[in-house]
């Protein structure tokens, strides 16, 4: 036997137990790798988990806003359009009462109407005042003196008793309860 077979048989309990020792070794770095590994798919996965959640109630939280954005907009639109019908139906109401209202020319009664409005005129501006009866071809009468006017056309007449009702046509245009 040779000096090197003789120190590899000396050698081969030692060699043994470093690659028993390399060998746990390695297990163990294995074990802790996996363990590190694990730790850190568990950790991506909980962070994931809470951008997830996070992007979940962003997204709920967009979609609510939305949601309130656009009843806003149907209320808002909703509510011009029903101004806009009201506007229309007063609109309606108030050429109906003026129609009505110089309608009356054509009644017998009317020239008594005229003296009457006449009379309010002066007794308003004074007996100087330059009354016209008829104006521009509109029933009723127009008086002024001095830098006063006043118009008693049937038209004028009928507008301000409307507006004089205050907001009778807001409450007829009222929806029923």
């Amino acid at each position: 036997m040779t000096v090197v077979d003789t120190l590899h048989t000396q050698l081969a309990p030692v060699r043994r137990a470093l690659g028993e020792d390399a060998e746990r070794r390695a297990t163990e770095l294995l074990d802790e790798a996996r363990s590190r590994a694990d730790a850190t798919v568990a950790k991506a996965q909980a962070e994931s988990d809470q951008v997830v959640a996070r992007a979940r109630a962003r997204a709920v939280a967009t979609a609510q806003a939305q949601r309130e954005q656009a009843r806003a907009a149907a209320r808002r639109e909703v509510h011009r359009e029903t101004l806009t019908a009201e506007s229309a139906v007063q609109r309606e109401i108030v050429a109906a009462v003026v129609a009505a209202a110089e309608e009356m020319a054509g009644d017998p009664r009317y020239p008594r109407l005229l003296d009457g409005l006449e009379a309010r005129a002066r007794d308003q501006l004074g007996p100087d005042a330059v009354v016209v009866r008829d104006p521009g071809s509109r029933p009723g009468v127009v008086a002024t003196a001095g830098g006063r006017r006043v118009d008693y056309r049937l038209a004028a007449l009928a507008r301000r008793a409307l507006e004089a009702q205050g907001d009778l046509l807001a409450r007829v245009l009222e929806p029923a309860p």
